[in-house]
């Protein structure tokens, strides 16, 4: 098969951490803000968000890693078998 002729695209550039710990400083004020509501209602919406963010943690270490890699292997082995 011949060359192509266009160039690789060139590496993604690695970024600073700067991002990340602006939207970290984000969600901590937010849910400061949001504890500083009136009665219990604040508490709530942040006690529900910290559930609906482990919960989509729980799905994205279980779903894309852990099953990914045992997908992986098990082709790995197919491949060896074959």
């Amino acid at each position: 098969m011949p060359d192509s002729p266009l160039p690789p695209p060139p590496a993604a550039p690695q970024g600073s951490r700067f991002s990340t710990v602006a939207a970290v400083m984000m969600i901590l004020l937010g849910a400061g803000f949001l504890l500083l509501l009136p009665g219990r209602i604040g508490v709530a919406m942040v006690v529900g968000g910290l559930f609906f963010s482990g919960l989509f943690g729980f799905h994205y270490l279980v779903w894309g890693r852990w099953l990914g890699k045992v997908l992986r292997e098990a082709e790995e082995d197919e491949e060896d078998e074959s």
